[in-house]
């Protein structure tokens, strides 16, 4: 700690240039000498911008939309508690009164069966999606909502590989079918149900494709 750094090297004039009048800019560097010194410039600094992070992802309305999400989870003690999901109903602008009285025909429904996950409440709500409008955008919500910015990072990786110069003229709508084709590779896709799909959608195409 109490080395020194390495000096850098001095810049030499070169003798043709003695009587001439040179300018020029040189680095300011701030050589750490001491452990006083790699503690104030590099330890606090590296502490403050971590706090500072932490605080921003983890405020209180950002804690405040968690517990919303996991309010929707039938294993959460607090499954469908209404007061826990207004900050989720508030940020999808979810009607308030409407999801109220929802919930409230909803939990003895629910109490009979043994779900395990947000994605087994939505599909034994399917049936009933225009009885429960505002439950199952809530339920939407919970599940596509990314929680870390990986799944941004891998959509903008994607998107680089697929619009290329060739496609600059390309719509937003093909883009985005593009990048989900891409993206969400374990999605299995039945190609002869594609095929027989645009045949019946296209009866004037000039190939048949069945």
């Amino acid at each position: 700690m109490n080395r020194k750094s390495k000096h850098r090297r001095a810049n030499i004039i070169p003798t043709r240039f003695k009587d001439a009048f040179i300018t020029s800019t040189i680095g300011h560097r701030q050589e750490i000498t001491s452990e006083y010194g790699y503690r104030d410039n590099i330890y606090y600094s590296l502490i403050d911008a971590i706090l500072i992070e932490m605080r921003d992802r983890f405020s209180p309305s950002n804690i405040a939309l968690l517990s919303s999400l996991s309010s929707i989870s039938p294993q959460n003690k607090n499954f469908l508690n209404y007061d826990l999901l207004l900050p989720l109903s508030s940020h999808i602008n979810c009607d308030r009164n409407y999801l109220f009285n929802e919930i409230q025909v909803l939990k003895p429904m629910l109490d009979n069966k043994n779900l395990s996950s947000i994605s087994e409440l939505y599909h034994d709500l399917m049936p009933l999606q225009q009885a429960f409008p505002n439950m199952m955008l809530m339920i939407k919500a919970a599940l596509t909502i990314p929680v870390s910015s990986s799944t941004c990072e891998r959509v903008f990786s994607k998107m680089k590989l697929i619009k290329t110069r060739i496609r600059t003229t390309m719509a937003d709508e093909r883009l985005s079918d593009l990048c989900i084709l891409a993206i969400e590779r374990d999605f299995q896709m039945d190609y002869e149900q594609v095929i027989d799909q645009f045949s019946i959608s296209h009866n004037n195409s000039r190939i048949m494709l069945r």
